[in-house]
């Protein structure tokens, strides 16, 4: 059995997806209260009717219902937990492409601080059709958080959120407690080829096969490619 997802490259995209959801607190919710949830999430597209809500188990216990919109129906899950948006799926094309790539970012950012992801920053983006689908990382003290990814799909046509995957998330959104880093920034520099031009750099959390690493991320290029 599997879930839905939205699925795209990108750095650390699909995560580690064997631990416990860290990121989850809060009572339980009833399938009646998910379907209260899912309305007013979509309250502002005229909701014009529900399936019945059905119980899931993966990739966490959680609550998965259909949300009928004067746009399209919607996929909606919610965790058992709290009732946080696991996901929202789209079942309906956009056909036009008025705003740019930047003003889609923005209304993503947006939509994430309205709806408690806290500070998120952009770090992989395409385009497709109408579409355009961003990763957003987690950010705690400047450093950006790759474990604690958010996928979103925003319709071009108007700004939009359209389209959530936040397992990730979930799965591992805690606060980070050991984010100084022995190696200096110059440091990290010397250790990659001489011949490559670093353009920015940041730290960043990455995860690993067991626990997770603190790093410098840098941004070099020779030539016309993009390291």
């Amino acid at each position: 059995m599997d879930y839905p997802t939205l699925i795209y490259d990108g750095p650390f995209s699909d995560g580690l997806d064997n631990r416990s959801f860290l990121g989850l607190s809060g009572a339980p919710i009833s399938a009646d209260q998910a379907a209260e949830i899912a309305r007013a999430l979509l309250n502002d597209r005229q909701v014009l009717g529900l399936s019945p809500v059905e119980s899931m188990d993966l990739p966490v216990e959680s609550y998965d219902l259909d949300v009928e919109t004067r746009e399209g129906t919607f996929s909606v899950g919610l965790t058992r937990t709290g009732g946080k948006l696991l996901y929202l799926l789209p079942n309906f094309s956009v056909n036009e492409e008025r705003l740019s790539v930047e003003q889609c970012i923005e209304s993503g950012l947006n939509f994430l601080n309205n709806h408690g992801f806290g500070e998120m920053q952009p770090s992989y983006h395409q385009k497709l059709q109408g579409i355009l689908t961003v990763n957003f990382a987690s950010v705690q003290q400047g450093v950006l958080l790759y474990p604690d990814l958010v996928k979103l799909q925003i319709s071009m046509a108007d700004g939009s959120v359209i389209g959530l995957e936040a397992a990730n998330y979930w799965r591992n959104h805690v606060h980070r407690t050991a984010l100084t880093p022995e190696l200096s920034l110059s440091q990290a520099q010397e250790s990659i080829s001489d011949r490559l031009e670093v353009r920015s750099s940041r730290l960043c959390v990455i995860p690993l096969e067991t626990g997770e690493a603190l790093c410098y991320e840098l941004e070099a290029h020779l030539d016309d490619a993009q390291y």
